[in-house]
C-alpha cells in the first residue's frame, strides 16, 4: 500500500481528484465565516497527524506477521484472515452447489469436499480467535449447525472434533453414497453447504467492514473492543 492509497483509506480522499493531496488536511473552503470554514483546515485530521495516531495505526498494523510476535493479536491481521477463509468456504460451497453428483465425477466430489474441509476449519479457527461479538456468534451458529448435521456427516466420512474442526476419513469419503453427498453439498436450497455458505458471507462482510475501520483504533493506535458502527472515539481517523 503507497503513502498515497493508505491516507485515501484512513481519511477518505477521492485519489482520483487531482487536488486529492492537498485534501487530506485542507477541505474545501465554506461559504461559512467560521475561523475553520476560512482557512480551510480540517482540525480532526490535523489533530490525528500531530498527535501521532496515524503513525500508532500504521505501526500497528504493519507488524511482522511471524510467530512469536504480537501480529497474531493485531483485529485488523485477524480481520484480514477471517476474511480470506471465510471467502475460500463460500467459495467452495459454491463449487459444490454446482457439482455433478454421478459416478464419473467422483474424483472432483471428494477433492471439493476436502477443499470444503479445510476452508471450514481455517474458518472456524479465525470465528473464534476474533474480536468482534457478530463474527463469534456467527461462528458458535455454524457450529451448532454443524454437529445438527453430524450423522449424515459421519455418513460421508466427516467427524467433528471437540475443537468444532472436521476431519476427513478419506476411504469413507470416496466410497460415500452419492445421494448422501448430494444433499449435504449439492445445489439444494437449506441443506447443509448453503447454510454454511450463508454464515461464511456474512463473516466474510463483518471481517472487511470492521478491517478496513480506522475509527476502530482509540488515539493510542490501540484497537477499541468496544468498536461498533457509527460510534464517535477521540479520534476520527
Amino acid at each position: 500500500m503507497n503513502n498515497i492509497n493508505t491516507l485515501s483509506t484512513l481519511f477518505g480522499v477521492n485519489n482520483n481528484s487531482p487536488s486529492s493531496n492537498n485534501n487530506i488536511l485542507f477541505s474545501s473552503l465554506p461559504s461559512s465565516n467560521n475561523q475553520a470554514g476560512t482557512l480551510g483546515i480540517d482540525f480532526s485530521n490535523y489533530a490525528a497527524l500531530k498527535k501521532g495516531s496515524y503513525y500508532k495505526l500504521m505501526k500497528n498494523y504493519y507488524q511482522p506477521d511471524a510467530e512469536g510476535t504480537n501480529a497474531a493479536k493485531n483485529p485488523l491481521l485477524k480481520n484480514q484472515r477471517l476474511a480470506t477463509a471465510s471467502e475460500s468456504l463460500s467459495s467452495a460451497a459454491d463449487a459444490l452447489a454446482d457439482m455433478k453428483y454421478t459416478e464419473d465425477n467422483r474424483n472432483k466430489i471428494t477433492e471439493g469436499v476436502e477443499d470444503f474441509v479445510k476452508a471450514y476449519n481455517k474458518t472456524v479457527d479465525n470465528a473464534f480467535d476474533s474480536d468482534i461479538k457478530s463474527v463469534l456468534q456467527r461462528g458458535k451458529w455454524m457450529d451448532n449447525m454443524s454437529k445438527q448435521y453430524s450423522d449424515l456427516l459421519s455418513q460421508v466420512g466427516i467427524t467433528i472434533g471437540s475443537d468444532s474442526k472436521f476431519s476427513v476419513n478419506k476411504d469413507t469419503l470416496a466410497s460415500a453414497n452419492l445421494d448422501d453427498l448430494r444433499d449435504l453439498f449439492g445445489n439444494g436450497i437449506g441443506n447443509f453447504s448453503s447454510k454454511v455458505a450463508y454464515k461464511a458471507e456474512q463473516m466474510y462482510s463483518l471481517a472487511q467492514t470492521n478491517g478496513s475501520s480506522a475509527t476502530a483504533y482509540t488515539s493510542n493506535g490501540a484497537f477499541n473492543r468496544d468498536y461498533s458502527q457509527g460510534s464517535t472515539y477521540e479520534v476520527m481517523l
